[in-house]
This record gives structure tokens, C-alpha cells and sequence, in this order.
């Protein structure tokens, strides 16, 4: 699967909730999850009666207040980007290892992930991250994106957060 493959429609925030079809309303706290679907992530947003029907094996989920009309750009949740990095690890599909690439460099641009070590394996760099304040080590394989692959993957990100594209 290439980056562009990626079912974009479906990695944007929904008005309606997944499990019960309700709208989601301004204000009112929802449920989102990232979840892979036929090798494609997808976000879902639940409303809070349907908190339970969050899949387990989701790669990360937050809870958070559904958000008035804003205006100007929204900020990137740093403490839920820096758990889907977390949660994604000792996933190897290549989605996976795109998505976790580029979440990487972004916390280590934010100073929250560190460079630890680096060293290459079958000619592709590793980063040995470290989190701010944190003893664990994650190796991260650099997964051979080219411009092009790595824009279109932080515009995907932009869409998952439902960001401004300008604030990543």
C-alpha cells in the first residue's frame, strides 16, 4: 500500500458517531479513535455512550470536547501524538512504520523525543528515541520516504487531528 492508497475520507473527524449514527454535537465530549482497516487508517469518533465500543486492539484513542466552529487553526495535541507513538510500537506493517517515521521527527522537532543513538541495519537508518523524562528507548526505522511521500503522510496527519495545516 502506498501513502497515496490511504483512504482519506477516512481519517477525517466525523460529524456522526460510529457506533449509534448520533451526531456529534459542539461541546459534547467524543471518542476518537485510530484504528487499521484493510492495511488504511481510520479515524472513528464515538460519542461518549459509546465510549465502550472502542476497539482493543485500536492504535490510539483520546477523549476530548467536541469543538465549537474555531476560529483560526487548531494545535496539535502533543501528549496524544506522543502516545501514538508509543502505541505503535512492534507494529511492522508499512503504514505503520510511515506513520510512526514522521510522528518521531515531529516530537523530536517539539524536543519531546530525543536522539539516543543512531545505527543502520540493511541499509535503512535506525533512531534510538528516548522520551523527555523517560528512561525507555524506541528504535525507529527510517521507512525510504521521499519528499513527496513524507508531505502527503503530514497532511494525512493534519487530517486525523483535524488541524489546520499549517500548525503541524
Amino acid at each position: 500500500m502506498t501513502v497515496e492508497d490511504w483512504d482519506r475520507s477516512g481519517i477525517r473527524a466525523a460529524n456522526v458517531c460510529v457506533a449509534c449514527h448520533a451526531p456529534l454535537i459542539a461541546g459534547a465530549v467524543t471518542i476518537s479513535a485510530i484504528v487499521i482497516r484493510d492495511e488504511r487508517f481510520l479515524r472513528e469518533d464515538r460519542c461518549a455512550a459509546c465510549s465502550s465500543t472502542v476497539p482493543v486492539d485500536s492504535v490510539s484513542q483520546w477523549t476530548s470536547r467536541r469543538p465549537a466552529d474555531a476560529k483560526g487553526p487548531r494545535r496539535l495535541d502533543f501528549d496524544s501524538l506522543l502516545e501514538l507513538f508509543v502505541r505503535m510500537e512492534g507494529r511492522s506493517d508499512d503504514a505503520s512504520l510511515r506513520l510512526r517515521w514522521i510522528v518521531g521527527l515531529l516530537l523530536m522537532r517539539r524536543r519531546l523525543l530525543s536522539v539516543t543513538g543512531r545505527r543502520v541495519e540493511d541499509g535503512r537508518e535506525i533512531l534510538v528515541l528516548k522520551p523527555r523524562g523517560e528512561e525507555k528507548t524506541y528504535d525507529v526505522k527510517d521507512p525510504g520516504l521521499d519528499d513527496d511521500a513524507a508531505e502527503s503522510l503530514r497532511d494525512d496527519l493534519s487530517r486525523i487531528f483535524d488541524l489546520d495545516r499549517r500548525t503541524v
